[in-house]
């Protein structure tokens, strides 16, 4: 949602969602939602030693700004397309669109089978990426993997500074 907020104002950007984004306040009793995470040792706990995932996020945290936009349509939602074409993607109504770029902010398990057939995954599922920069597919970019660039790459500490890596990269993708 960040991120595609951010290009939203300076490109024409979808926001591909699996299901329709939901909003979740930033400020709680006067402190940022952040504040209570850490000092209850959320955002951090070690869920690996225990055997389970950490949670997935349900909803994005928003001061206000992001609904507003949203509501705007800039960016705008749609249902995440069903399939990509030397050109673009095709959304699941069949519309083929011509794009240039598709960034993928899949959380803490990618779950993203349409690249399949591209030669973007591992057999496993797995992105075959370098720091979030497809390995195999030019122009394919990921933000928010699990240890993409840093130990924490999926959280709001690391996927900033993962974000910005990528911009640059796709800046110079686009010169070529």
């Amino acid at each position: 949602m960040q991120i595609a907020v951010e290009l939203a104002n300076h490109a024409n950007v979808s926001l591909a969602v699996q299901q329709p984004v939901r909003f979740t306040p930033q400020r709680i009793m006067g402190l940022d939602l952040h504040f209570w995470l850490k000092i209850t040792g959320i955002d951090t706990f070690p869920f690996y030693r225990i055997g389970k995932e950490p949670p997935s996020p349900i909803s994005v945290f928003d001061l206000g700004g992001y609904r507003k936009k949203m509501e705007n349509g800039n960016p705008d939602q749609r249902t995440m397309f069903s399939a990509f074409f030397p050109e673009g993607v095709i959304w699941e109504d069949g519309e083929r669109e011509a794009i240039d770029v598709v960034i993928f902010a899949t959380g803490y398990r990618p779950n993203i089978p349409f690249l399949g057939g591209t030669g973007a995954l591992a057999s496993d599922g797995r992105p075959l990426h370098v720091a979030g920069v497809s390995t195999e597919v030019p122009g394919l970019y990921y933000v928010g993997l699990s240890n993409q660039r840093s130990f924490a790459s999926a959280t709001v500490r690391g996927v900033g500074a993962d974000a910005k890596y990528i911009v640059r990269n796709i800046k110079r993708f686009l010169k070529k």
